[in-house]
């Protein structure tokens, strides 16, 4: 918007400089006695009341107005291009883990010498699954075996050689897409892992996930502002939308057992413009690709710093309900933004003819320099007047 009022700019200058010359023309001409003298006096005044202070500070004042009121509530936006973009988003996707539950899973069933072995080899990972299953084995005072050879696939899962055993922790989409578990094994509705060693299928940790409370009421009001919303997620369907059904996201929009490709290729290939929220390692590809199709990145900011940096909008803490406050500033600065513009526009259009045609009179300069500075101080209150209003929601 800023580069649309400097294009205008760039056109409006030239016209005012001419109708100032043909007002000077046309009172030289016309003007009767004294008529050089109010050819300058008015060709003045329009160059003074037709000055586009107003228009050059419509679009910052309004982007410091709202970017100052994100920062009070702790939401970084990091620049005013992704602030005009988030309030044009149609479309919110979140991921699942650490967004719209609290991502802090624990397992639920699992016996010792699986929970062992799963724990050796998600030690050095900082997956919340991985964490978890680390987690449960100190908690059960259990020892780790000697793994090596890590190697950690986003998505996927893990592998490592256990005490000379080749060893793989995957999720439970991984394994039965590939035909090494039975669908069976893995109870509907909850997440799991599988823990493959040799080749065989050693058993299947499950993990519970609380939804965060403030979730559905936050999917709720989104609906309400006007916007769709997805759910991408890595995790199986029946998780998926067992959580999608409690937070309130149709079925239709629930996309599941996506690699980080698989979300990036969602964001990719759609047609609305979209916000995509999450907090993990596997979504910041999708974050990036948000703001490259024209919408924006939100990340969780207690999640991973992958994720933090390839977002345009850093939320605080784990309130994922600043998302919708984050959309919701940027609506409104981009209203202000119009709501200037137009005031700059209006300010122009009728004082232009009134210079132009003598109606100041001789003080004509004096009063066009007041009244150019009026509408610069409309416009810069209109976007305080945006400040105050945000500060008191």
């Amino acid at each position: 918007m800023q580069r649309l009022a400097d294009r205008i700019a760039s056109v409006f200058v030239p016209i005012v400089l001419m109708i100032s010359a043909l007002t000077f023309l046309g009172w030289w001409t016309f003007g009767g006695e004294d008529s050089l003298v109010h050819a300058i006096v008015y060709s003045v005044t329009v160059l003074v009341i037709a000055c586009p202070c107003a228009l050059g500070l419509a679009t910052p004042t309004a982007v410091m107005a709202g970017s100052g009121a994100a920062s009070l509530q702790g939401i970084l936006i990091r620049s005013s291009a992704a602030l005009e973009r988030a309030a044009v988003v149609e479309r919110v996707c979140f991921d699942k883990t650490g967004t719209l539950t609290e991502g802090r899973p624990v397992v639920k069933d699992c016996d010792d010498d699986l929970l062992r072995e799963a724990a050796s080899l998600a030690v050095g990972s900082n997956h919340p699954l991985s964490v978890a299953i680390v987690e449960g084995a100190r908690e059960r005072g259990l020892s780790f075996a000697a793994a090596h050879d890590l190697s950690e696939q986003a998505g996927v899962g893990l592998r490592g050689t256990i005490e000379g055993r080749a060893a793989e922790l995957c999720s439970a989409a991984s394994a039965t897409s590939r035909g090494v578990v039975d669908p069976a094994r893995i109870p509907e509705g909850l997440t799991a892992s599988v823990l493959i060693v040799d080749d065989q299928v050693r058993g299947v940790i499950v993990f519970e996930d609380r939804i965060r409370d403030e979730a559905a009421a936050v999917i709720a009001a989104l609906r309400t502002d006007g916007r769709r919303i997805s759910l991408l997620t890595g995790d199986r369907r029946g998780v998926a939308e067992s959580v999608a059904a409690s937070v309130g996201i149709d079925s239709k929009d629930v996309h599941a057992e996506l690699t980080p490709e698989g979300k990036l290729q969602f964001v990719a290939e759609s047609e609305e413009t979209i916000a995509m929220v999450g907090d993990g390692i596997n979504d910041a590809a999708a974050l990036s690709e948000a703001a490259v199709r024209g919408g924006v990145g939100i990340a969780i900011g207690a999640g991973t710093n992958v994720a933090i940096e390839s977002a345009d909008i850093v939320l605080p803490g784990e309130r994922v309900e600043a998302v919708l406050e984050a959309l919701r500033i940027a609506r409104s600065t981009r209203r202000a933004i119009r709501q200037n513009l137009s005031l700059s526009f209006f300010y122009n259009s009728c004082a232009i003819p009134v210079a132009a045609l003598g109606l100041l009179g001789d003080s004509g300069p004096l009063i066009a320099g007041i009244a150019m500075g009026l509408s610069s101080v409309s416009v810069v209150a209109n976007s305080l007047r945006l400040r105050v209003s945000l500060r008191s929601r």
